[in-house]
């Protein structure tokens, strides 16, 4: 980290009890694969949103899944 650059402190606020840093350090990892889980979540709706408006100006039907869900 740069010398002019302070660090950021965060707080990860659970209803979750940690013993040990065993505990804190697995908190911690299922905080950072919830985090990426919504991050690819939210990046795959905006990209089917803009396959939806790419169908919409081709006056093409939309795609759908095997379930009948618009993809």
């Amino acid at each position: 980290m740069p010398a002019d650059v302070e660090p950021i402190s965060w707080r990860l606020l659970t209803n979750r009890t940690t013993a040990s840093l065993d505990d804190i350090i697995e908190l911690i990892d299922w905080f950072r694969r919830w985090k990426t889980f919504n991050i690819l979540k939210n990046a795959w709706h905006i990209n089917c949103q803009a396959l939806h408006r790419a169908f919409d100006a081709l006056g093409a039907n939309r795609p759908r899944s095997g379930r009948g869900i618009v993809l």
